[in-house]
Parts: structure tokens; sequence; C-alpha cells
């Protein structure tokens, strides 16, 4: 039986272990500290210990809200409230994508969440575990090999194979692809060349790529480079992350902040409870439309927005290497918007999606048109020509088409084909928004 070798130190403590012939502090150190706590023995030296910074203020301390039992009762009632609707949304996301459900489950444990949802968290991942991930992008295998991993799951390393080439680069299309397989990496074991070699590729590209940015993705890069995630201490990272959702508003100060007016107003189109899930997927659009708008008629430039436009007409990520970082940010945004609203449709209502898509692509590209007539200077001739780029720009067709996209076996796949040939009453719809919103009193 080997000899104890006395209590294990946790991760964080390692680095101060006392090891034989090592002194964590000088004898003349230790005297003196032993002096200080000895009453009448003179001592040479005294160690320089600076006071707490914080007085004596947790020994006195009392919250206000703690004190109110008011306020605490109403707060206890809203965290069932939170955490009820957050296990109908772990329930619910059985039907999403594998990206939705490791991105879901992410969220959680980076806030410090997840130990209210155990049971609904390894039901999750046992199913999780057994999908094949062989046509899956870079970011969702590297998630599902983290996450898998870092639960004790035996996950093999080569499901990253087909994304290295023979010089050892990963196909990468931006930063944070780069950040997921370098997370997924730092939980290599001995002997693992690929992720090895995984860890050297993307620390180089990240030291490269993050001076340049200014986002929140850059901090977490800062972060995970210094510390390792797995290595970090979660409460503090939890506290970045809520940081980071903090950060969204102000990154989009240029625009109009209208959820709650979308949603009103789609209350207008339909009040019935059974069009929840349509009024809901119709406020997403509306929110986009106000995004995009405020994006092409306040924020980017004349090269921007034809960049942007680009980006938009592609659908792929891949295409945004010219784009300012707010409008990386609002391109993904939009993506993630459209992926939750396919979610939200069963599977044989997301032929729906690609009408949506098209409408989305026609809108940003009569904006793209404003915006050139603007540098240009340029004044439509006649009323009908102005009117073939903003009633478009003025996305009733848009909205016309979101508003079937949700509304279960009512809307047929006639519905969109005859939506999507915009029909004159749709087209006098748009004219009559375009004239009305246009028209000064």
């Amino acid at each position: 039986m080997a000899a104890w070798a006395g209590p294990r130190l946790p991760v964080h403590m390692a680095a101060w272990a006392w090891k034989p012939g090592k002194s964590i502090i000088s004898q003349k150190g230790a005297a003196a500290a032993v002096c200080q706590c000895i009453p009448g023995i003179p001592c040479s030296a005294a160690p320089g210990f600076q006071p707490s910074i914080w007085g004596d203020l947790f020994l006195t301390y009392s919250s206000p809200l703690a004190t109110s039992s008011t306020q605490k009762a109403w707060m206890v009632h809203r965290a069932e409230q939170l955490k009820e609707q957050v296990a109908k949304l772990i329930a619910a996301s059985i039907a999403c994508s594998l990206y939705h459900r490791i991105h879901l489950i992410d969220v959680l444990e980076r806030l410090c969440l997840d130990h209210l949802f155990e049971d609904e968290i390894n039901d999750m991942l046992t199913r999780i575990s057994n999908v094949n991930v062989c046509g899956c992008d870079l970011q969702t295998v590297a998630m599902w090999f983290y996450l898998l991993r870092k639960h004790g799951y035996r996950v093999s390393s080569d499901v990253f194979a087909k994304f290295r080439d023979e010089q050892g680069c990963f196909a990468a299309n931006n930063a944070r692809d780069l950040l997921n397989l370098y997370n997924a990496a730092c939980l290599r074991t001995h002997g693992e060349i690929i992720l090895d070699e995984a860890i050297s590729f993307t620390t180089k590209c990240l030291k490269s790529v993050a001076p340049n940015m200014e986002t929140s993705l850059a901090s977490e890069i800062k972060r995970v480079l210094e510390i390792p995630l797995p290595r970090s201490v979660r409460i503090y990272e939890a506290k970045s992350h809520i940081a980071e959702y903090g950060k969204l508003q102000s990154r989009l100060s240029f625009a109009r902040d209208r959820v709650v007016e979308c949603y009103f107003w789609m209350v207008g189109v339909y009040f019935e409870p059974i069009y929840s899930r349509a009024r809901v997927i119709l406020s997403k659009v509306l929110a986009i439309v106000s995004l995009l708008d405020d994006t092409y008629d306040v924020y980017g430039t004349s090269q921007e927005c034809e960049l942007f436009t680009k980006c938009i007409e592609s659908w792929d990520t891949a295409v945004t290497g010219g784009l300012p970082e707010n409008m990386k940010f609002i391109f993904g945004k939009i993506l993630d918007t459209c992926q939750s609203i396919e979610d939200e449709l069963a599977p044989e209502e997301k032929y729906r999606m690609p009408y949506l898509k098209i409408f989305i692509v026609d809108l940003v590209r009569a904006y793209n048109k404003e915006v050139k007539w603007r540098e240009e200077g340029y004044v439509p001739a006649t009323v009908e020509e102005h009117l073939q780029v903003s009633s478009r720009s003025g996305a009733c067709h848009l909205l016309s088409c979101t508003s079937f996209v949700g509304m279960g076996d009512v809307a047929a796949q006639e519905a969109f084909e005859w939506v999507c040939s915009v029909p004159k009453i749709v087209q006098a719809l748009c004219i009559i928004l375009r004239l009305s919103d246009d028209q000064v009193i």
C-alpha cells in the first residue's frame, strides 16, 4: 500500500502547495509572524500586511431587501415562476436543433443555474450523447464535445478530423468557432494529438484576432487564454457572462428598442389565444425589421450596407469578414432569431422558412437601394419609381408572409405560394402603408 501523501488540494490551490526543500516564508519572516502573536516579545520587523479594505462592513451590514418580508416573499415567488418557465423551455427544447439544446445547457451552466435543473439536464445529456454529429458544423461539434466530456461521457476526439487539413489547420469560420474549439481541446487527455494541434492552432489564431475586436467576445477570449474555461471559477465566470447580456442594449444604442410596441401591434393582428405562437413569431420578425431599418438608415456606411446586404443574401456567417463588429453581431442575431423560429415549427411546417428568408432578403435589398439613392443624392423622377423600392422597404410583404408562419394548419403551402407572388392586395397594402408613413401633416 502506498504511503499516504496527505490531503488532496483543490486544483486552484495546487500552486500554493508546500514541497520538500521549499519554504513558503523565510525563517526571519516566520519568526516575525510568530512574535506578532506573542505579547511582550519584541519583533525585529513588522510583516507589513495591509488592513482589510472592507473594514468591519460585513459584520454589521444588513440588506434592506433581506429585512423586508414583503420584498423577500415577492423575490421567492418570482424565482419560482422563472424556474417553472425555464423548466418548460428545457422540456420544449427536445424538438429543437442540436445546437439550440447544447446552447441552452451551456448558458444555464455558465450562469450557475444548472443545479436547479439537474434531472432535466441529465436527461438532455443522455439524449445528446447518442446524436450523430457527422453533418454538424465546427461550432456545434465543439460545444457538443466540450459539454459531454465535461460531464464524464466518453467522446472520441476523432469528430474533429473532418475539420483539420494536412497542415494541422482547422476549418473555423470565425472567432466563435475558434473559441469553442479551444474550450473543447482544453479537455484533451494524454496522447490526443488532434486536440494538441487544436490547442496550438486556436491559441495562435485567437491571440491574433482578439486585439482587433472590441466586443465581449474579445474579453471572453482574453479570459480563457489566461485561465482555460474548465479551470475557471464558475461563479466568477458567471459574473462576466451576466455582464455580456447587459452590454446588448449598449451595443445597439443606435437602434430603437420597440419590442413591447411590436408585440402590442401584433395583438391587433390576431388576439386569440390559439395564435399565441404566431404572435410571438411575428413580433420577432417585426423587431428584426426595426433593427434592420435603423442599421441601414443611421448606422452603416454605403460600403458596409452593401456588404451587409450580401451577407443576408448568402445567409452565411463565413462572408462577414469586412463588416464592423456591431453589424456582425446583428447578422448573427438575425440568424439566431430565424433559427429559433424554425425550432418552433413542427417538422411538417419547416418548409415555411425559405419563404420567410426570401422576403427578408428582398427587404434588405430595398433598404440598400435607398442608401445608394441617399449617398448619390438621387431623387426618383416619378412616384411610381419611388414606390418600386419604398413600397418594399415598408416590409408589409414580409410581415404578410410572416403572419402565416406560426398559424398552424390554418395556413397551408398554397397560402405561402400566394403571398410570395405578391398579389394585388399585398401590393396595395404595401403602398398604403408607405404613403401613410411618408405623409407629412
